[in-house]
């Protein structure tokens, strides 16, 4: 019986994941794991201090303007799902 409610469990998480997750949701934490991806910003060992301040703080806005722009994108979509810019930024992510 127990084997039983497991496998009921596991079936029910399964079909939770593939088919009933919010689409919005998951797109928002693609641009977001992009936005992080990109971030990522090489430390040259040959660059001067002024060079690795500039470089930290532009990486910084950089992360800053992508975490606002997936924000936005969650916001449109909420207010309307069915509308141009929703479709096209779920059909990228």
């Amino acid at each position: 019986m127990g084997k039983w409610v497991l496998v009921l469990a596991v079936v029910a998480v399964a079909v939770w994941w593939f088919f009933l997750r919010d689409p919005v949701e998951v797109a928002y934490g693609k641009c977001l794991a992009r936005v992080e991806a990109g971030a990522q910003v090489d430390s040259n060992a040959d660059a001067s201090e002024i060079e690795k301040s500039l470089a930290s703080a532009m990486q910084g806005m950089g992360q800053a303007v992508g975490k606002a722009g997936c924000d936005a994108m969650r916001e449109v979509c909420r207010e309307n799902r069915e509308g141009a810019i929703c479709k096209a930024v779920l059909a990228q992510f």
